[in-house]
């Protein structure tokens, strides 16, 4: 499958876009090297000028140079928000020091919106939030008793 990451860089008001099939998951490594390390990193993929759909990006780094801002998300240890704000913090003190780091906490589409580049075609098929209501719990109940309990996910919003 991969771990497809787009990794963007803006500088001069203008938008190189790289598309990388395996940095997904090694986005926390790749940007606690610094700016330089990003950008010759970076410069190891195809610049396609694309976003990914959220039903593929796994990660993504933005660095604008122009504002000195990052915004990313990906990474297998930065699970929790604790875990994101200590290594932000990390990141701001010692590497991208008068930077301002975010996390993307809708992943692709944050880095979408900041490029003024969302569209109909990030938010992939069944991604979409677009719940449906369940009236019948009994129903559903017997649905996840089944065999294909394996397979049902429920989230319930209150």
């Amino acid at each position: 499958m991969g771990h497809r990451a787009n990794l963007i860089i803006i500088e001069n008001e203008k938008n190189k876009i790289y598309y990388s099939h395996w940095s997904g998951n090694s986005i926390p490594n790749i940007i606690s090297q610094g700016l330089e390390y990003c950008e010759k990193y970076f410069k190891n993929f195809n610049e396609d000028g694309y976003i990914m759909d959220n039903a593929w990006a796994e990660g993504g780094i933005l660095i604008d140079k122009d504002n000195k801002y990052i915004l990313f998300f990906g990474g297998e240890f930065l699970e929790t928000n604790a875990l994101r704000k200590a290594f932000i913090k990390y990141l701001n003190q010692y590497i991208w020091i008068d930077w301002k780091i975010d996390w993307a906490y809708k992943g692709i589409v944050d880095l979408a919106e900041y490029l003024n580049m969302m569209s109909d075609t990030i938010l992939a098929d069944g991604c979409k939030p677009n719940y449906n209501k369940i009236d019948d719990w009994k129903s559903l109940i017997k649905e996840i008793e089944c065999e294909w309990s394996h397979k049902t996910l429920v989230t319930i919003i209150r």
